[in-house]
């Protein structure tokens, strides 16, 4: 929970959370939409959805995975005209209480052993799956989109360059 007013903010307390879990499926209206489309830089955003599991592992511990979807449009980079596109992510993050040793350093040592999931701060017993689903959404957006169909060539075609000796070369040839 970094930002106090996040563009798609769904609150968990896991205090309430029942021992099995709980599954989760929430879809963005039009206002968060609005507001993603502004936070994330997309011309639009037709459907942002998330579905997902959240379950407590422990009183100090909570995982939530699932998928994050969404329907967008974006504009190329290579025509500079808008297209379509779904974007999809999956996501598996461990959220620990911080070590209270820890917090008098200023600095919070999470454990990072397994590669396959994220691991955030839980605080005061709360999570924001929203903004969860929000990061991951934005971390599988194309930073260079383009359009189906169209491809990019790093190659510029030029004139080939003049050598500065191929004057010599033609009066060689005489």
């Amino acid at each position: 929970m970094k930002d106090l007013n996040p563009e798609f903010s769904y609150i968990i307390d896991i205090t309430r959370l029942p021992a099995k879990g709980e599954n989760i499926k929430i879809q963005a209206n039009d206002a968060q939409i609005k507001a993603l489309e502004q936070r994330l830089g997309l011309e639009k955003i037709d459907s942002f959805c998330v579905d997902a599991l959240v379950r407590p592992l422990n009183k100090h511990q909570v995982r939530a995975t699932g998928t994050v979807k969404g329907k967008i449009t974006q504009t190329c980079v290579v025509t500079l005209q808008p297209f379509e596109a779904e974007v999809e992510d999956s996501f598996n993050v461990l959220f620990e209480e911080p070590n209270p040793a820890d917090l008098t350093l200023n600095e919070i040592d999470l454990d990072m052993s397994d590669e396959e999931e994220d691991v955030d701060v839980l605080e005061n017993n709360k999570i924001d799956l929203g903004e969860v689903a929000v990061e991951y959404f934005s971390l599988a957006l194309d930073p260079f989109p383009h359009a189906p169909n169209v491809s990019f060539s790093d190659k510029i075609e030029d004139e080939p360059r003049k050598n500065a000796f191929s004057a010599l070369e033609k009066l060689k040839k005489v």
